[in-house]
């Protein structure tokens, strides 16, 4: 597997995240300490529609909420947010469309976008 900072295989094409990984990877080691995993859920012509973060399991909910924030596009604003004993839901507005993070707890997140 390659470590790979995976905030540099994500950019803005066409108002929608775009995979870059290498070797057609999904699935990146996101940290030198192979504690956290990045999988991209790509559509048929490779746009990023999710994210499954899997990081250490002793990060608190807001350890991860701050990890799994930097995938957010750069114009999302929350306009919704609903927490409860075991998760997160804070939902966004951005130029790409509605974003949906679940912040889990022990280390995970969700991220969706849904295309406008």
């Amino acid at each position: 597997m390659h470590i790979l900072p995976f905030s540099k295989n994500m950019q803005y094409k066409k108002k929608l995240y775009t995979m870059e990984g290498i070797g057609n990877s999904q699935t990146w080691i996101a940290d030198s300490q192979q504690t956290i995993l990045v999988n991209a859920t790509p559509s048929a012509n490779g746009e990023v529609t999710g994210m499954n973060v899997s990081g250490p399991s002793s990060w608190s909910r807001q350890q991860t909420e701050s990890y799994c924030s930097q995938f957010l596009p750069n114009d999302a604003s929350e306009f919704n947010r609903v927490k409860d004993s075991i998760n997160t839901l804070i939902d966004y507005h951005s130029s790409v469309g509605e974003v949906v993070i679940t912040v889990l707890d022990q280390g995970s997140c969700l991220l969706n976008i849904a295309q406008s």
